[in-house]
């Protein structure tokens, strides 16, 4: 916690907003038009994070939430399988692996946090889980 959690989480928006640059760069470079789709948006590091530490990573980039809202085109929020889909939510892999940490609870309660960083963005568009997953991917590049 603390500090520690704050130095990661430097890293980690500094590491996200270099792949968002190089991207952007190599898209352009190509001359047509280009659509760049990230998995995880700046502005969700604020949910996992308590508002002082969240204030203290932004200003250590002199940005605003003003400005990372501005950065993207749409939202497309794909809500978790723990919403709607609980028999999918497990938190293996086949094999045994570990697939996530949280449990169904705790996911709907981050799902939520993350939904309502973006809530302010004006093309936010939310994909429950009203059908199977094939289809919410279609629903989702529809």
């Amino acid at each position: 916690g603390g500090k520690l959690l704050v130095e990661f989480e430097i890293a980690l928006m500094a590491l996200q907003l270099q792949m968002e640059r190089s991207f952007t760069q190599i898209a352009a470079s190509t001359g047509r038009p280009s659509v760049l789709i990230m998995d995880r948006g700046l502005l969700d590091i604020k949910a996992y994070l308590p508002d002082v530490m969240w204030s203290a990573l932004i200003a250590h980039f002199q940005l605003t939430e003003e400005q990372l809202l501005a950065r993207y085109d749409a939202v497309l929020h794909l809500v978790t399988a723990a919403e709607g889909a609980e028999k999918h939510y497990t938190l293996e892999m086949a094999g045994g692996a570990k697939a996530r940490t949280e449990t169904a609870q705790q996911a709907r309660e981050l799902d939520h946090r993350v939904r309502q960083t973006w809530s302010r963005h004006p093309s936010q568009f939310l994909i429950d889980n009203s059908t199977p997953f094939p289809e919410k991917l279609q629903r989702a590049t529809a």
